[in-house]
């Protein structure tokens, strides 16, 4: 994951509209699929957690370990309630 948001430097001004990266992880359940997605934002980058097409959390992170520590807290959750 530490690589992911190396791609796009943090600043202070962001005049572009946010760009898609890599996903954090992508988890299954039944026909139902979890995406963390990872997006450029003004304040560094922004995981973007889906359920289907249903969009159920999302945070701003300034950092690789943000990043990390918001995938593994949301993939940790939904593996126990059974997506794999």
């Amino acid at each position: 994951m530490g690589a992911m948001a190396q791609q796009v430097p943090q600043r202070e001004n962001l005049n572009t509209p946010p760009v898609q990266l890599d996903d954090v992880f992508l988890l299954r359940k039944s026909e139902m699929v979890a995406t963390c997605e990872l997006w450029t934002h003004a304040l560094g980058w922004e995981c973007r957690l889906y359920a289907g097409e249903d969009m159920i959390a999302t945070q701003v992170c300034r950092s690789d370990q943000e990043i990390e520590a918001f995938g593994k807290t949301w993939c940790e959750a939904l593996t126990i309630k059974g997506w794999s």
